[in-house]
C-alpha cells in the first residue's frame, strides 16, 4: 500500500512540474528568441544535473570519445524537439495546439 501512494505521489509530482511549463515557456518565448531561451534552459538544467551528481558520486567517469558520442545526438534531439517547440510557442496562439490535435475537433 506504501508503494502505491509513494507512486501516486512521485506521478503527481510529474505531472504538476511537467504541465506548469508551458506557461513560464509561453511568457519567455514572448520576451527571448526561442532558441536562446531553450537552450538557457537546458544548460541550467544540465548544469544541476552535473552539480547533483558531482556531489553524490564526487566525480563523473565519461571519456572525452563517450562525451562525443553522446553530445551529438543528444544536441540534436533536444534541439529538435525543444527548439521547434519553443519556435512554435512563440508563433502560435495559446490553445492552437492542443485544439488542433484533439480528436473532438470537427
Amino acid at each position: 500500500m506504501r508503494g502505491d501512494r509513494t507512486a501516486l505521489g512521485a506521478f503527481a509530482a510529474l505531472c504538476l512540474c511537467w504541465g506548469s511549463t508551458f506557461a513560464p515557456l509561453k511568457v519567455v518565448a514572448s520576451a527571448v528568441p526561442p532558441l536562446i531561451a531553450a537552450g538557457a534552459r537546458f544548460s541550467i538544467a544540465g548544469g544541476v544535473l552535473l552539480l547533483w551528481t558531482l556531489a553524490r558520486h564526487g566525480r563523473v567517469r565519461l571519456s572525452a570519445g563517450d562525451a562525443i558520442r553522446l553530445a551529438i545526438p543528444a544536441t540534436l534531439a533536444v534541439a529538435a524537439n525543444y527548439g521547434l517547440m519553443a519556435w512554435g510557442i512563440r508563433r502560435a496562439p495559446s490553445g492552437a495546439g492542443p485544439s488542433s490535435t484533439s480528436p473532438s475537433c470537427p
